[in-house]
C-alpha cells in the first residue's frame, strides 16, 4: 500500500494532479499506520521540492475533504478528521524539531 502511495506521488504533477491525487487517494488506507506513514512521505516530498509545495498542500486539503471509507473517526466519521489529526500531528513533530534546533 505504502509503495503504491509512493509511486503514484513520484509521477504527481500540477498537470496530473486531479487524476494521480484520486489514484492516491485510492490506494485504500487501512488504518491510521499507512495513512499515517503516508501524510510522512507528503510532508517529507514538500519539504524537499519547495516548487511543488502548493501542490502537495492542495493534495492535503483534498485528502481532508475526502471520506476514508476503512478509516473510522471517533465521531462516527469516515476518516476526514483522521486524516487532519494525523497530518497536524506531524506538522508539530517537525515545529518541535525546529524549535530544539534554534
Amino acid at each position: 500500500m505504502i509503495r503504491k502511495a509512493k509511486l503514484v506521488l513520484n509521477k504527481l504533477t500540477l498537470e496530473k494532479f486531479d487524476k494521480l491525487s484520486d489514484e492516491f487517494i485510492e490506494v485504500g488506507f487501512t488504518s491510521k499506520d499507512p495513512l499515517a506513514k503516508a501524510i510522512n512521505i507528503i510532508v517529507d516530498k514538500a519539504q524537499m521540492e519547495h516548487h511543488f509545495g502548493a501542490m502537495y498542500a492542495d493534495l492535503c486539503v483534498k485528502l481532508a475533504r475526502t471520506p476514508l471509507e476503512n478509516i473510522d473517526d471517533l465521531d462516527g466519521g469516515k476518516g476526514g478528521k483522521t486524516f487532519k489529526k494525523l497530518l497536524l500531528q506531524r506538522c508539530q513533530d517537525e515545529f518541535e524539531k525546529d524549535s530544539e534546533l534554534a
